[in-house]
């Protein structure tokens, strides 16, 4: 195994008593190269509180002051784990470390089929094992996730729009079906709107939001790249093997056959084609995360996006991730990204006039095991079906603006930095917030 030292984490910190909460503020960079590590797991255990470091590294909890005897742990897949108690981090100035890469680079070896079949094997086995272990390293008991949603429409490579909300995610666990009324019911809290400056105008259906958190998520829906029947249309193989919480990590690539091109491949999204990396733990066999790159084979597709009978779609794709967190033996969703791009085409001159791309994010920064749905929600669910009784389009929501400049969960990721950028040609992003205050 070939290592690398590398100072991983330098952190300059702040802290400032608001009342019984702190606020913890640090930077995590590589010194080998002196660049920021973005995307960074950084956590309280006791807390059940954690965050992602944005693009520059840098990230921001809010923490109770009882906090202080906590321990604050930053993970990334790749490098070991670093960890310090609060007080001890708050006392310190700078703090740095030393850490190894705990990347391993599959050899290349001479290439024969027997070679090439014990991998393959090793590969599925791993796959499978992971399937048949879902119940035993997710969550079966009902829990909360606190999380941070944004989601940004880009038009001939210009961002036009974008949303962004906090909310509750209460889920009855993985052994249930997510598509059932009350299995996964999401409460909003604070939503802030841009201008809308598209030129492609098309209706938002209101429970698209709830659908796109609630579904995308390889393991919680089984149907896609989970599915065990699906396994027969694949090629498996491990590209290189690297470490998580001093734990080895498999990365699997999963690969379909060239027949999957001209079938079905699954009952759920037909006519697509995932290629799929999953990173899975020895031993239990977890997903840690899960890369997928989706295809989308119809020549032509007249409904996607609330597209009308004037246009038609082509060349769409989709690219997810998924991030998961181990909590007292269970993994819960940590990160997620959804990205789909496609071509916008006029019916009668054939003639492409947009092109078209929506980024979204999903970073969740609380969980709470064994966390029921209020009684205030309760009463609604019957009366939805799956959606939850928030509509994220058309209810009425005032902005908030001391809410988004105190909170932890504004993280400025890449995307936030380009839509900012975009957005802000046409006039300050705080006032199209404040004209969309309803």
């Amino acid at each position: 195994m070939k290592s690398l030292t590398v100072l991983l984490l330098t952190f300059f910190t702040s802290i400032a008593v608001l009342g019984q909460d702190i606020i913890i503020e640090g930077k995590v960079v590589d010194a080998s190269s002196k660049t920021p590590l973005a995307y960074a797991h950084v956590g309280l255990k006791a807390e059940r509180k954690g965050t992602i470091t944005d693009l520059d590294g840098n990230f921001k909890l809010i923490v109770r002051d009882s906090a202080r005897l906590d321990t604050i742990k930053v993970s990334m897949i790749g490098f070991s784990t670093y960890k310090i108690q609060v007080e001890k981090f708050i006392k310190s100035s700078t703090s740095t470390i030393e850490l190894k890469n705990k990347v391993t680079t599959i050899k290349q070896v001479v290439i024969t089929n027997e070679n090439q079949k014990k991998q393959s094997a090793l590969a599925k086995k791993l796959v499978t094992m992971a399937y048949q272990n879902i119940l035993k390293n997710y969550p079966t008991r009902p829990y909360m996730l606190s999380g941070y949603f944004r989601t940004a429409y880009n038009e001939n490579h210009e961002f036009v729009r974008m949303y962004e909300a906090t909310f509750d995610q209460y889920d009855k666990g993985y052994h249930t079906n997510y598509r059932g009324i009350g299995n996964i019911v999401l409460d909003f809290k604070e939503v802030r709107k841009s201008n809308d400056y598209r030129t492609y105008q098309y209706k938002d259906e209101g429970e698209y939001i709830d659908l796109l958190i609630r579904s995308c998520d390889d393991i919680r829906n089984q149907s896609r790249i989970m599915d065990i029947e699906l396994h027969k249309h694949y090629n498996f193989s491990i590209s290189k093997i690297t470490e998580l919480d001093g734990k080895k990590i498999y990365v699997v690539e999963c690969k379909p056959h060239e027949l999957a091109y001209s079938r079905k491949v699954n009952s759920f999204s037909e006519n697509y084609t995932p290629y799929v990396k999953l990173f899975i733990r020895e031993g239990d066999y977890a997903i840690t995360r899960i890369e997928s790159d989706y295809q989308h084979l119809v020549s032509k597709w007249s409904s996607f996006g609330g597209v009308t009978d004037t246009t038609y779609s082509l060349n769409t794709q989709y690219y997810t991730t998924y991030e998961y967190k181990e909590l007292d033996g269970k993994w819960y969703l940590q990160y997620k990204s959804y990205n789909r791009e496609w071509e916008v085409f006029d019916n009668r001159s054939n003639k492409k006039f947009a092109d078209y791309l929506i980024e979204e994010e999903t970073i969740y920064n609380e969980i709470k095991p064994k966390a029921v749905v209020p009684r205030r929600i309760q009463e609604k669910i019957l009366e939805y079906n799956f959606i939850s009784p928030n509509n994220l389009y058309e209810k009425p929501y005032p902005y908030n603006e001391s809410y988004w400049n105190q909170s932890n969960k504004n993280v400025k990721t890449r995307l936030y930095r380009d839509v900012k950028k975009d957005l802000q040609q046409h006039k300050p992003l705080n006032e199209q917030f404040r004209e969309n205050n309803n």
